[in-house]
């Protein structure tokens, strides 16, 4: 069978493919998805950010956000407080154990990836990961000259682990 030479299509494809494996391991084995361990990864970073301030990270609409957060409350994996500088609003804390869930993600994450770029050598990741790159720096040098792309969760999801600590080292470095 012809391989697909579509770029976008497939990049696109692979981008959900990718997210939904990573979702079903993180799922099965913490109880959590990977939007829920992006919140509680920048809660690691942020104590007492706001929700709204998580809704811009995953742009997502806030009745989504709200629900995500209520879901976590439950699971005590994270704590609201009220707001003292805005007594309608409240602030989010990572819990005890909402930490220990967020450092058993990252053996499952990168057991995920591995299953996934199994198969190639490091070199051959390399030139997949040097190309990625390139595309997002060619993208945002096309962006300042029209428009702005439209924003997507998946570019999101890359800052969620902004820290040093994330991404997961990649199981070939």
């Amino acid at each position: 069978m012809a391989q697909d030479r579509r770029l976008l299509f497939l990049l696109q494809r692979a981008t959900r493919a990718a997210l939904a494996h990573v979702n079903a391991r993180t799922l099965d084995r913490l109880g959590v998805s990977v939007a829920q361990l992006g919140t509680l990864s920048y809660l690691a970073q942020r104590h007492g950010c706001t929700m709204t301030e998580i809704a811009e990270l995953l742009e997502l609409n806030k009745p989504a956000v709200s629900a995500m957060l209520r879901r976590l409350e439950r699971a005590h994996l994270i704590r609201r407080e009220p707001n003292p500088r805005d007594g309608r609003g409240t602030l989010l804390f990572l819990t005890a154990k909402g930490e220990r869930v967020r450092l058993a993600s990252r053996p499952v994450f990168q057991r995920a990836m591995s299953e996934m770029t199994g198969g190639f050598t490091a070199s051959e990741l390399a030139v997949v990961l040097r190309f990625l790159n390139a595309l997002l720096e060619k993208s945002r040098k096309d962006s300042s000259r029209g428009p702005a792309p439209p924003r997507k969760a998946t570019r999101a999801f890359t800052r969620v682990w902004r820290n040093e600590d994330e991404p997961f080292p990649a199981p070939w470095q």
